[in-house]
C-alpha cells in the first residue's frame, strides 16, 4: 500500500514527542515543584504547609539557626552574652 510507510513514520515521531512531553514533565515537577519542598524539610524542625506552599520553622529552630539556645522548659531562646559585651568595657 501507498503511503504506509509514512504513517508509521509519523506515528514513531508522535509516540517520540509524547515521551519527551512526559520527560520534560517528570523534569519539571523534581526541579522546580518539589524542590522547595525538600530544602523545607532537610531543616530540623521544618514542617512543609502543601496549600500556601511555604516553610515553617518551629520556635525551636529559628532560635538555634540564630544560635541561640532553646530551653523547652519555659519555650524561650537565650542568647548567649559576653561580659565585654555586656558591661560595654573593651576585651584584654
Amino acid at each position: 500500500m501507498f503511503g504506509q510507510g509514512r504513517t508509521s513514520l509519523w506515528i514513531k515521531i508522535g509516540a517520540i514527542f509524547v515521551l519527551l512531553l512526559i520527560y520534560a514533565g517528570l523534569w519539571w515537577r523534581q526541579t522546580v515543584v518539589d524542590r522547595p519542598q525538600r530544602e523545607c524539610l532537610a531543616l530540623p524542625g521544618a514542617v512543609w504547609q502543601p496549600k500556601t506552599h511555604s516553610c515553617q520553622l518551629s520556635p525551636q529552630a529559628l532560635c538555634e539557626k540564630g544560635g541561640g539556645w532553646w530551653e523547652p522548659q519555659g519555650r524561650s531562646c537565650a542568647k548567649v552574652v559576653s561580659i565585654p559585651e555586656l558591661t560595654g568595657r573593651p576585651r584584654r
